[in-house]
């Protein structure tokens, strides 16, 4: 009468042919008017007792999935598990089922609960576990649900899960985050723009190549390399050494038209440190910036009034080819 697992459904009782309306005492059930005079007829033949229907719900049912877990996992993603609760209590209306009542916990290097509760017949209720991926290697959890619904089947469940945490910024296969790598993301296009459809190189998952990812990058590479801060926006070797040598780099590709090449360059090491086919002011800028976080030394670089004369000189040279007086 609780409401709960196998339970009575409250103002279900019912007897067939019995409304009061007998004349007197133990008349026949034929005298009545609970029914029509057929089925009171039928009644009174069948038996001498009248037929009496309750109506119960069975205990809840539960019933879970989980996604595919990927063997590998980049180092820093956004990596999830759907996780699918279901009361699937065999039935063909849900008040013929109790309620499923669970709650969804995690061990190990995953990261995720919830609660719920499940009607029969009400689909799944779907929820997320966050794989960790802050650091290399293999890695471990279990996914556990549990139902708290009286007389529940299948009320316990269980998932072990493992998966390899590894580097998402090694584009070349050869276990390092250097250079190349960048390069061959930089080779994708113009990452000013966004360069559409979802890749190896679409670091935050967003279906987008562009300079979210650039940044995810330059702060997994660094990562992984053991630095205590991100690559900076205007080190084209990649030494944590910002120095005459990338403002050499820089003006030796300076091109103040604008008008690069979206598949071949410039590419990182070259200077165009915003990502898209071109080396200009937007990089110098980046090059003339002078915060720098920890773990960088920077050497003598020209003052930014005397680079912008100096590549100002440039830029005429290219465009106009300027008379000498």
């Amino acid at each position: 009468m609780q409401g709960e697992g196998l339970s009575y459904i409250a103002d279900s009782y019912h007897v067939f042919g019995n409304d009061g309306t007998h004349l007197c005492c133990d008349d026949p059930i034929t005298t009545g008017t609970g029914a029509a005079s057929n089925i009171l007829n039928a009644l009174a033949t069948a038996s001498d007792h009248l037929p009496v229907v309750a109506d119960y719900h069975l205990p809840a049912a539960m019933g879970v999935s989980v996604d595919s877990v990927p063997v590998n996992v980049p180092f820093g993603s956004l990596a999830e598990l759907g996780v699918r609760v279901e009361n699937i209590a065999n039935v063909l209306t849900s008040i013929g089922a109790d309620e499923l009542d669970y709650t969804l916990s995690v061990t190990g290097d995953l990261i995720g609960r919830a609660s719920g509760i499940a009607p029969a017949l009400g689909g799944a209720k779907v929820h997320t576990v966050t794989l960790e991926t802050s650091s290399l290697g293999t890695h471990s959890g279990t996914i556990a649900v549990n139902s708290s619904s009286q007389g529940v089947a299948n009320g316990i469940f269980s998932l072990p899960i493992s998966f390899q945490v590894i580097s998402g910024c090694d584009f070349t296969d050869d276990s390092h985050c250097n250079l190349g790598d960048i390069n061959t993301m930089f080779e994708q296009g113009d990452l000013v723009a966004g360069v559409s459809g979802g890749n190896q190189f679409d670091l935050n998952g967003d279906a987008v190549l562009d300079n979210d990812d650039v940044d995810l990058w330059l702060s997994e590479a660094a990562m992984i390399n053991e630095l205590v801060s991100s690559y900076r926006r205007d080190d084209t070797e990649l030494d944590r050494d910002v120095d005459i040598t990338d403002f050499n780099v820089l003006a030796s590709h300076f091109d103040p038209t604008g008008d690069g090449d979206p598949v071949n360059g410039p590419f990182w090491n070259e200077s165009n440190f915003d990502g898209d086919d071109d080396t200009e002011i937007t990089d110098f800028n980046l090059l003339a910036a002078k915060s720098y976080p920890d773990g960088y030394v920077t050497s003598a670089i020209p003052e930014p009034s005397t680079v912008v004369l100096l590549l100002l000189g440039l830029g005429c040279v290219m465009l106009l080819g300027c008379s000498r007086s």
